[in-house]
C-alpha cells in the first residue's frame, strides 16, 4: 500500500514541475495601446455589405476591454477615413501597441491594395487612388511608430470587386479578386481575411466568418500574440470547410507577447500548483472553468491521484478499526471476568461507603440549606430599602416637573397674548396700506386707459379691466371703450377710400399689409386674388410660348424661318427675347459654318451668317468631298462640330496642296474658331455668346475613311412641355458656336 502511494505522489509531483518549468512571460499592464478600427457597410455607388456593420463595433468593444485606446469609424467616406488614419498615426507614435482593422470594400490596382470609402465611384483605374485610401498609409504609420512597438494589421477586406465590371483599362486593369501580397514591415504583423488573390466570405451570422474567430481568440487569455493569429486561420479554415483560408505574415515579433493579460489556464494551473497545499476543489473549477484546456488531462490526473490517495487512506483506516474492535471484544471479555469477581468483592464495602456518603450528603445538603435561607432574607431587606429610596427619587422628580410645567404654561400664556397684540396691529396696518394701494391702483389704471383709448389699444383695454384690482375701473374702461371704437370706424373709411384706388398689384399687397381695419382686410384679399389670378394666366401664357421657342432649340438652320414666323405671332416679351436669342444663335451657327467650310477650301465668300445659294453650294462640295450620299445637309452643332475636326482640305484646293497646319499630330486638331466676319449689332443682341480668346486643343481619334453618317433634315420635333415659369426666359448658347 505504501509503495502505490509513493509513486502516485511521485507523479503528481511530475506533473506540478512539469507545468510550473513552462510558465512564460505574459505581457505588461503599462504599455499604451492604439487602434484603429473602420468599418464600412453602407456604400452609395455599389450594393452594401451587412457584417461591417457588426463587425466593427464589436471589434472596438473587445479591444477596449483589452485596453487599446480605440478610434472608430463607421460608414467612413473619403474625408472621414483619412480625418481618422491622421489620428491614428499621431496617437500611435509611442505606442507599444499599434492595431489597424479595417472591414469593407477592398481592391488591388497595380500591384498595390486600396481600402474603398462609403462614397467611392470609381471610374476608371486612374481614378482610383483619388477616391479609395491607399494600404500603404497605414505601412508608413507603423514606419513612423515606435520601432520596438508590435504594429498589427487586419484587412477584412477581400471579398469581391465590386467595381469590376468597369474597372479594366490598358495594362492597370485592376483586379477582380481579393488583395495583393503586403510584405511586413519590421516588428509587425499583416493578417488577412483569407489567402491574397482570393475571395473571403461575407457570412450569414453576426459578423464575418474571420472577425468572429479573431473576437473569440482575442477574449482567450494567455495566448501569443503570433500563436493567435496562427489559431484565428486555423478556425476560419475549419469553419468555412478550407473554403476560405486565412494569410499571415510576421515580421520580427516578440514572441512572448500577450494581448489578452486576464488569468490564462496556464497561470491558474502555475498559481494552483505552486500553492503549499493544493485543495481539490481548486482542481475541479479549473477544468470547468478551462473545459478545452491543454492541462485538463493532468488536472484530471492529479484529480484522481488524490482521490485513490483519499479512498486508500479511508480503507486503512477502516482495516484498523476492524482490528481493534476484535482485539478490543477479547480484551473484554477477560476483563468482564475479572471485573465481576472484584465488583462483589467490593460491592460490601461500596455499601457501607454509600451509606456513610448519603449520610455526610444529607448534612451537607441540610447546612447548604441553612445557608441559603439566611442568605434569601438578606437580600429581600436590601430589596425593600432600594424601593424606599426609589420611591423618594421619583416624588422629588414629580415635584420638579410639576414647577417646570407651572412654569412654562405661564411664559406660554404671556407669549401669546403678545402674539395676539402684534397681529391686531399687523391686521390695521395691512387695512391702511390695501386702501390706500387701491387708490393708487385706480389712479394709475385710470391714467393707462387714457393712453391705450388714445392709441386704439382695444385688446389692452379689455386685458387691463380683467386685471385691474382698482373696483371702479369697469365704467372707466367702457368709456375708452367707446373712443376707440368711434377712432375705428374713421381709420377704416380712411382706408376703404385708399383700397378703391389702387391698381398695381405688388402696392396693394404692401398697402394692406399696414392697414388697420380689420373688416377691410377681407374685401383686400378679394381684390389681391382677383389681380392674382389674372397675372397667373398671363404667366400661362407666357409660358406656353417660351415651350413653343424651346421646341425650336437644337434645330439648326432648317428651323429659322419658322421660328421667325413663330416670333411675329408672340405676345410675351420674354417669349419674344428668347426668339430673337435663339435666330441670333442659328445665324452665328452658320457664320462658323462658313468660317469652316472656307478653311477647308469648299467656301470663297464673306461669313455673312446667311444660309445662301453660295453656301448652300459649299455646303454640296462639303458633302462631295467626304464621300456622303446627301447633297445637302441642315447646319446643326454637330455637322459643324464635324467639319472643325477635319484637319485637312476636304474640297479640292486651287494648287492640289493640303491646308494641314504645321506640326499637327493626327491625333490631335487644332479647331481654329476665328471670330465671324460680321459684327453683331449690340442693340438689337442684349445677350452675345462670347468669343473664343485662343484656338483650342482637343483630343480626337483620327480621321476614318468611312464616311460620316449625315444629319437627317426633318422638321424639329416638340420638346416635352418644361414647367410653367414666369417672365422671359433665356435660350442657353448652341453649343459648337
Amino acid at each position: 500500500m505504501s509503495v502505490v502511494l509513493v509513486a502516485l505522489l511521485t507523479a503528481i509531483g511530475l506533473v506540478i514541475g512539469c507545468v510550473s518549468a513552462n510558465a512564460q512571460p505574459v505581457g505588461t499592464p503599462q504599455d499604451k495601446r492604439v487602434a484603429l478600427v473602420v468599418g464600412n457597410a453602407k456604400y452609395k455607388a455599389v450594393s452594401p455589405l451587412v457584417n461591417p456593420a457588426n463587425d466593427a463595433p464589436d471589434m472596438a468593444k473587445v479591444l477596449g476591454e483589452l485596453g487599446f485606446e480605440v478610434i472608430l469609424a463607421q460608414d467612413a467616406d473619403l474625408k472621414g477615413f483619412n480625418r481618422a488614419v491622421a489620428n491614428f498615426r499621431r496617437a500611435a507614435k509611442s505606442a507599444d501597441v499599434m492595431l489597424f482593422f479595417y472591414a469593407g470594400h477592398g481592391v488591388q490596382s497595380g500591384g498595390m491594395n486600396y481600402l474603398l470609402p462609403v462614397d467611392a465611384d470609381i471610374i476608371d483605374a486612374t481614378s482610383i487612388e483619388g477616391e479609395a485610401v491607399s494600404v500603404d498609409v497605414i505601412k508608413n504609420a507603423f514606419l513612423e511608430a515606435n520601432p520596438s512597438g508590435i504594429k498589427i494589421m487586419v484587412l477584412d477586406a477581400c471579398r469581391n470587386n465590386p467595381f469590376s465590371d468597369r474597372l479594366k483599362s490598358g495594362n492597370r486593369a485592376i483586379g477582380e479578386r481579393g488583395l495583393a501580397p503586403i510584405l511586413a514591415p519590421q516588428g509587425s504583423i499583416v493578417a488577412y481575411a483569407t489567402q491574397a488573390n482570393a475571395v473571403a466570405q461575407d457570412g450569414t451570422e453576426r459578423n464575418s466568418p474571420y472577425t468572429a474567430a479573431l473576437l473569440n481568440r482575442l477574449r482567450e487569455p494567455g495566448l501569443k500574440v503570433s500563436d493567435l493569429f496562427q489559431l484565428v486561420g486555423q478556425d476560419v479554415a475549419a469553419k468555412t470547410n478550407q473554403k476560405q483560408v486565412p494569410e499571415l505574415s510576421i515580421s520580427s515579433v516578440r514572441g512572448d507577447y500577450y494581448l489578452n493579460l486576464a488569468e490564462s489556464d496556464r497561470m491558474a494551473w502555475d498559481r494552483i500548483s505552486q500553492a503549499a497545499s493544493v485543495d481539490p476543489g481548486e482542481l475541479k473549477r479549473f477544468i470547468e472553468t478551462y473545459p478545452a484546456s491543454r492541462y485538463v488531462r493532468q488536472v484530471q490526473m492529479l484529480l484522481d491521484a488524490m482521490q485513490l490517495i483519499a479512498d486508500r487512506a479511508q480503507q486503512e483506516q477502516a482495516r484498523k478499526a476492524d482490528e481493534l474492535a476484535k482485539r478490543a471484544d477479547e480484551q473484554a471479555r477477560l476483563v468482564a471476568k475479572q471485573e465481576e469477581d472484584r465488583l462483589k468483592a467490593l460491592a460490601a464495602a461500596e455499601d457501607a461507603r454509600r451509606r456513610d456518603e448519603e449520610r455526610q450528603q444529607r448534612e451537607r445538603e441540610q447546612a447548604v440549606a441553612i445557608q441559603r435561607q439566611r442568605e434569601f432574607e438578606a437580600e429581600q431587606k436590601k430589596q425593600a430599602e432600594e424601593a424606599a429610596r426609589m420611591a423618594e427619587i421619583a416624588r422629588r422628580q414629580k415635584e420638579l416637573e410639576e414647577k417646570q410645567a407651572l412654569a412654562k404654561a405661564k411664559a406660554d400664556k404671556e407669549r401669546i397674548e403678545k402674539e395676539l397684540l402684534a397681529q391686531r396691529q399687523a391686521e390695521e396696518k395691512r387695512r391702511a396700506e390695501e386702501a390706500k394701494r387701491l387708490a393708487e391702483a385706480c389712479a394709475r389704471d385710470e391714467g393707462t386707459l387714457k393712453q391705450l383709448a388714445a392709441g386704439g389699444r382695444r385688446t389692452a383695454i379689455d386685458e387691463l379691466r380683467a386685471t385691474s384690482t382698482c373696483p371702479t375701473i369697469g365704467r372707466a374702461a367702457d368709456e375708452a371703450v367707446k373712443t376707440v371704437e368711434a377712432a375705428e370706424a374713421r381709420v377704416c373709411d380712411a382706408e376703404r377710400r385708399e383700397l378703391a384706388s389702387f391698381k398695381d398689384l405688388a402696392d396693394l399687397r404692401r398697402k394692406t399689409l399696414a392697414f388697420k381695419c380689420l373688416p377691410l382686410k377681407g374685401e383686400a384679399d378679394a381684390r389681391i386674388a382677383a389681380l392674382e389670378s389674372e397675372e397667373n394666366r398671363r404667366a400661362e401664357i407666357c409660358a406656353g410660348e417660351a415651350q413653343k421657342v424651346a421646341a425650336f432649340k437644337g434645330g439648326g438652320s432648317a428651323v429659322r424661318d419658322d421660328l421667325a414666323s413663330l416670333r411675329k405671332a408672340l405676345t410675351c416679351e420674354g417669349a419674344r427675347k428668347d426668339a430673337d436669342l435663339a435666330i441670333r444663335s442659328i445665324d452665328l451657327l452658320v457664320r462658323t459654318a462658313q468660317v469652316e467650310l472656307k478653311r477647308l477650301s469648299c467656301y470663297a465668300g464673306p461669313a455673312s451668317g446667311s444660309l445662301d445659294e453660295a453656301t448652300r453650294a459649299a455646303v454640296s462640295r462639303y458633302l462631295t468631298g467626304r464621300h456622303s450620299i446627301l447633297s445637302e445637309a441642315n447646319l446643326t452643332d454637330e455637322f459643324v462640330n464635324e467639319m472643325k475636326a477635319q484637319a485637312l482640305a476636304v474640297c479640292p484646293a486651287d494648287k492640289g496642296t493640303d491646308v494641314a497646319r504645321p506640326g499637327a499630330d493626327p491625333s490631335v486638331k487644332t479647331v481654329s474658331r476665328p471670330a465671324p466676319d460680321v459684327e453683331d449689332d449690340e442693340e438689337s443682341a442684349p445677350s452675345k455668346p462670347a468669343r473664343p480668346k485662343a484656338p483650342a486643343q482637343i483630343v480626337r481619334p483620327a480621321p476614318q475613311a468611312v464616311a460620316p453618317k449625315a444629319p437627317v433634315v426633318e422638321a424639329p420635333k416638340p420638346a416635352p412641355a418644361p414647367p410653367a415659369a414666369t417672365g422671359a426666359r433665356k435660350i442657353p448658347t448652341i453649343t459648337g458656336i
